[in-house]
């Protein structure tokens, strides 16, 4: 969890101060929708930990890959949305 954490905020660093300054108007929207879309975590590292071992008790969510999961964590600590309302995830019965 700490090197996906550590890499998605370099990412997301060079997306929204080196990349969105220099797109067009239809760029920054698409920059904007996908930080609407995958908020970045507000929750410890520990909290979503704790989400993601909550979401995968459901035996129905164990072929549901890791970035989809951790995904539907962080709208869910968000406070955003209700996940089945923004994602349609492969795989969930």
């Amino acid at each position: 969890m700490y090197g996906y954490d550590d890499a998605e905020e370099l990412y997301r660093i060079a997306l929204d101060k080196g990349a969105q300054p220099l797109c067009t108007d239809e760029g920054k929207r698409w920059i904007d929708d996908f930080d609407r879309k995958f908020p970045m975590p507000t929750a410890s590292i520990g909290q979503t930990k704790q989400g993601l071992d909550e979401f995968y008790k459901d035996w129905r969510n164990q072929r549901i890959n890791l970035w989809q999961a951790l995904n539907v964590v962080r709208l869910q600590i968000a406070g955003t949305a209700r996940p089945s309302e923004t994602l349609e995830l492969p795989g969930k019965i």
